[in-house]
């Protein structure tokens, strides 16, 4: 899924137990929480969070689009439930 966050924002602590997440940042830049580990991520960053470990992040700059996947799929289904339609989407 495609996100796009504005500055100052990001999720709360979280961890998936019985799944793997992935993010690719694609603009802006954030600062990434992932265990007892912190990163600068920049456009172009891949990361690769495994089963159980807790990590969030933080965006930078006015905004940072950010793809996240997840393995094995399912998990996404949580925020598609959560989403609210911009007027004009469907």
């Amino acid at each position: 899924m495609e996100t796009l966050s504005p500055l100052d924002t990001g999720p709360g602590r979280d961890l998936h137990a019985d799944a793997e997440e992935h993010f690719l940042l694609l603009t802006g830049e954030v600062t990434f929480h992932m265990a007892d580990q912190t990163f600068i991520v920049r456009p172009g960053d891949f990361l690769h969070v495994l089963r159980g470990v807790v990590h969030h992040f933080r965006v930078l700059t006015p905004d940072a689009k950010i793809i996240a996947t997840y393995a094995p799929a399912g998990e996404e289904q949580t925020f598609i439930d959560a989403a609210t339609l911009l007027p004009g989407e469907a």
